[in-house]
C-alpha cells in the first residue's frame, strides 16, 4: 500500500507511536474534542519535531482530524478546530470522524470499518482520505 491510517491508541508518547513516526512520511494528528485533548496534542507535536530533527527528517504533519466528533458534528468539534487554527500551522481538516458505533465495534474486535459495513463510518473515513489525499496532492490515489 502506499497510504495506509494506523489508528493507534493509548498514549501519544509511546514507542508504539514513535516507531511508526520514524517510519512514516506524514502523519494525521486525531484530536478528541473537550478536556485537555489540545494540550497533549501539543507534546505530541514536540515528539514529532524531535523525531524530525533526528530519525526521520522526512516526517511531516500532514492535518489534524477532528475525531469523537457528535454524529452532526457537535460544537465542541467546532471550538476545537477554531482554537487549532489560531495556535498551530498545521492543517484543520474539515472532515470529522464521528462518534459511531460502528467505529467502536471495529475497534474492539479488531477489524477495519469497511468490514463493519455501516455506511455511515465509511462516508466519514472516505471523506478524510479523500480530503487527506487532495491536500498532499494525491487527489488520484483516494478511495
Amino acid at each position: 500500500y502506499d497510504f495506509v491510517f494506523i489508528d493507534l491508541p493509548g498514549s501519544r508518547t509511546g514507542r508504539l507511536i514513535r516507531s511508526s513516526l520514524v517510519a512514516s512520511e506524514g502523519v494525521l494528528v486525531p484530536l478528541q474534542p473537550g478536556g485537555n485533548s489540545i494540550e497533549s496534542t501539543m507534546d505530541f507535536f514536540e515528539m514529532v519535531e524531535e523525531i524530525r530533527r533526528g530519525a526521520n527528517p522526512l516526517l511531516q504533519v500532514d492535518g489534524i482530524v477532528i475525531s469523537t466528533a457528535g454524529p452532526r458534528g457537535d460544537v465542541d468539534a467546532q471550538i476545537a478546530a477554531d482554537t487549532l487554527v489560531e495556535v498551530l500551522d498545521y492543517p484543520v481538516y474539515a472532515a470529522r470522524i464521528r462518534t459511531l458505533k460502528a467505529i467502536q465495534r471495529a475497534s474492539s474486535f479488531r477489524v477495519s470499518v469497511q468490514n463493519m459495513g455501516d455506511r455511515e463510518a465509511i462516508r466519514d473515513f472516505t471523506a478524510l482520505t479523500e480530503e487527506w489525499m487532495q491536500a498532499i496532492g494525491r487527489a488520484e490515489a483516494a478511495v
